[in-house]
């Protein structure tokens, strides 16, 4: 059995870098409307069997825009196969454990071919334990404990997995990998980035790119192949959308750089420059950068963390010497 396997659309008019397009939808919820249709054309073509999702489908967290649920509605209601859905922290219309899901929209459009956080067979026999994310966690974990023939199952989950980072942060608290582990697969969404975090666990990523902190990462879809007898096969399809792109105008290798009109721009210039208006483009100059860097800092972060940050923020080509310099002050690392 094939199934095409996704999460984290956050399908949404962003403002930045947004135009009306001739179809008079802003430009950008436009782009992730045509991810949404690339996705469900792939979903229909012979060689998949289901499409799973793993929550986040829209982006603003406890309501839902109209305009948005409206277009990505007409989209979804051409995928002919069925489909298993675990709802993300932004499809929650309430905090309460076992909140109502702006997923159960999909519902009404999908009606029996589609199982929204809750439990059931798809294809093939093949149990799909769909848990939506919850603010209890412990209610969420409870809910994964008590499913039953674990190896005999797909769960569909949304939130922080133990041991990966969330951005600078280690995870210490979430979904341990123990208990992912126990299932012939578990699919995870809530972080952006796709990750194969163990053979059969998989962090899926977000199909497209949102914003400056995705810049320089890939962004698409999984194929993965269950067989009973076998772990899973998973392939990674990347989809071509608009990125987030950053580039230093004061360094050598960029001073001829070629712009095109369909990425984001971050310019870092010390210099005033003229680039093309059609380019979509923000010009901010070095010290803008360093600020920026410095107010990421976070008293979360643990103290090494906090030194190497802003070593790397302040030091330049003596970052290193720095960072070395400034952890001698961590009490219990002086004599290091």
């Amino acid at each position: 059995m094939r199934l095409l396997v996704w999460a984290d659309p956050h399908i949404y008019a962003f403002k930045q870098f947004a135009e009306i397009g001739e179809s008079g939808l802003n430009s950008r919820l436009e782009e992730s409307l045509d991810v949404l249709e690339l996705i469900v054309d792939r979903a229909n073509q012979d060689d998949v069997d289901a499409m799973i999702m793993a929550g986040d489908l829209w982006h603003e967290k406890h309501r839902a825009n109209l305009q948005c649920v409206y277009e990505t509605l007409k989209i979804l209601e051409n995928l002919t196969k069925p489909s298993a859905s675990a709802s993300g922290n932004h499809d929650a219309l309430s905090k309460a454990p076992g909140h109502y899901s702006a997923l159960e929209l999909v519902r009404f459009i999908q009606n029996t071919r589609c199982v929204i956080d809750e439990y059931g067979e798809i294809v093939h026999g093949i149990h799909f334990e769909c848990v939506p994310f919850s603010y209890n966690l412990d209610w969420q974990l409870r809910q994964i404990e008590a499913i039953e023939e674990k190896e005999k199952s797909i769960l569909i989950t949304h939130g922080d997995v133990i041991g990966q980072y969330y951005g600078s942060f280690l995870v210490t608290e979430g979904l341990p990998l123990e208990l992912l582990g126990k299932f012939a697969l578990s699919v995870v969404g809530h972080y952006h980035t796709p990750t194969i975090v163990a053979p059969d666990v998989l962090i899926l990523g977000a199909p497209m790119q949102h914003m400056w902190s995705d810049k320089g990462q890939k962004r698409g879809i999984w194929l993965v192949d269950i067989n009973p007898d076998s772990l899973p096969v998973m392939t990674f399809e990347e989809i071509t959308s608009s990125k987030f792109i950053e580039v230093n105008l004061d360094l050598d290798e960029n001073r001829n750089y070629s712009f095109n009109f369909q990425d984001f721009y971050r310019i870092i210039s010390s210099k005033p420059i003229d680039v093309d208006r059609r380019v979509k483009a923000t010009i901010v100059s070095p010290e803008v950068i360093e600020s920026e860097a410095r107010s990421e800092m976070s008293t979360m972060d643990d103290e090494d963390t906090l030194v190497e940050r802003y070593a790397e923020a302040r030091g330049g080509e003596n970052s290193e010497e720095l960072t070395a310099l400034g952890k001698r002050f961590i009490p219990g690392r002086g004599d290091e």
